[in-house]
């Protein structure tokens, strides 16, 4: 009794399991099927302007950041 117990367990268990495999399938094919395509706009990145203050085309540029308020900050390289 108990073993007959335990395979109706198991098998219920892999048909929710299965369920939510079919249920997962039909989510995503829903979702695919709203997205548009959308074309790829290339942007070009603007140039980086050292000013002299900063040692003009002397300086080394280790890496940039941009801050939140719209400012580059330029890190020489020591």
């Amino acid at each position: 009794m108990k073993n007959k117990t335990t395979i109706i367990f198991v098998i219920v268990i892999l048909v929710i399991i299965a369920g939510f495999f079919v249920f997962n399938s039909f989510l995503k094919k829903n979702i695919e099927s709203g997205v548009e395509q959308t074309e790829v706009v290339k942007e070009i990145a603007p140039e980086i302007v050292v000013p002299k203050q900063a040692g003009g085309a002397n300086i080394f540029i280790e890496s940039v950041t941009l801050n939140s308020n719209g400012y580059v900050v330029v890190h020489k390289d020591k």
